[in-house]
This record gives structure tokens, C-alpha cells and sequence, in this order.
């Protein structure tokens, strides 16, 4: 997880991570409910940013757990995280781009490529054979 604006940021790719590892977390969308209604992330709980302070300490209950937070304004996250850690949680963190980037098609890795590609088909990762010069004398190209 890195950091973004001096605050702990999660990407899209580790929260989905997170999602299939089974690992206890909890996602908080801050943003208005009409933002929330218009679409969230799965398994998200809406708090409004109005509400957090007098509401976060009804929600979670185990303040070692993986606190996700989303929302689209920069200027709530330093104060979200305020309200947070006076609360007591330790482990919070933003997710990078909010809701907007959540809703972006991740773009594949090499290994999700990979993955459709029967075994015998794939390439061999671990050495690359050096081409063959015609004559030996002569640098390759």
C-alpha cells in the first residue's frame, strides 16, 4: 500500500486483493448519499463525512481492523483521517482515485494475460536464449 498526499492509500488492484484474500476489513464510502446511491463499492457501508464522527464508533467494532475509506474530495480525507484516529483505528486507508477509479477497468498484468494461455504456450520466464549470429565474428544487431 503507498502513500498519496501524505496519507495511506490503497490502489483499486490491493483492495480487490484484499476483497479475495478473506482478511477482515471494512470499507466506508464518506461520500453524499446521492453519490452512494448512484453506485459504491461492494460490501461498502455509507457513513456521509457529516456523520462519521458520531457514527464510526457504532460500525466498527475491532479497531484493528482494515479500515477502507472512499471518497471524492481531497479536502475531507486529512479531517476523515482526524476523526479516525482519534477514534483509535490504526489501519486506515484511502482508496487511490475513489469511486471514480474503482469504476475504471483495471488494466491487465502480464500473469492475467498469461493466464489464458495454455502451459505448454507459454513462454519460458526464466532465461532468454541469445540468437545465433551467422558469423561469429559480427556483433548482433
Amino acid at each position: 500500500m503507498t502513500k498519496g498526499h501524505e496519507l495511506p492509500v490503497i490502489t483499486c488492484r490491493e483492495l480487490r486483493t484484499v476483497q479475495d484474500s478473506g482478511k477482515l476489513y471494512l470499507i466506508i464510502d464518506v461520500r453524499d448519499e446521492a453519490e452512494f446511491e448512484a453506485g459504491h463499492v461492494e460490501e461498502s457501508i455509507h457513513i456521509p463525512f457529516v456523520e462519521l464522527e458520531t457514527n464510526i464508533p457504532n460500525i466498527v467494532h475491532d479497531k484493528k481492523e482494515l479500515v477502507i475509506v472512499v471518497g471524492e474530495r481531497a479536502d475531507q480525507a486529512q479531517e476523515t483521517w482526524d476523526h479516525l484516529g482519534r477514534a483509535g483505528f490504526k489501519h486506515v486507508r484511502f482508496l487511490l482515485g475513489g469511486f471514480d477509479e474503482w469504476c475504471r477497468p483495471a488494466a491487465p498484468t502480464v500473469d492475467d494475460i498469461l493466464e489464458d494461455v495454455p502451459d505448454d504456450e507459454k513462454p519460458d520466464s526464466h532465461h532468454e536464449e541469445e540468437p545465433e549470429s551467422e558469423n561469429n565474428d559480427e556483433p548482433l544487431l
